[in-house]
């Protein structure tokens, strides 16, 4: 078995990052007004866009390390 592709791990890393955008955005939102933190809904953007920047090599490269561990472990067995 060879795992999952590096072409279906990103896009798996992309539409676990959509939706966790979209979540940001109205959490941070909700949230830090909420709080007492005035904030609009642009800047909630920007900041959930900021967080996306981070998130998308973060998601590829755990999900390429993690298969890379699955296909080591396979071929000993």
């Amino acid at each position: 078995m060879s795992g999952q592709s590096r072409f279906w791990s990103l896009t798996e890393s992309l539409a676990n990052t959509v939706t966790g955008y979209i979540l940001a955005v109205f959490l941070n939102y909700y949230i830090l007004r909420w709080l007492g933190i005035p904030i609009d809904l642009h800047q909630a953007s920007a900041i959930g866009f900021l967080m996306t920047l981070v998130s998308i090599p973060r998601g590829y490269i755990i999900r390429r390390t993690f298969n890379w561990l699955q296909v080591k472990f396979q071929t000993r067995e």
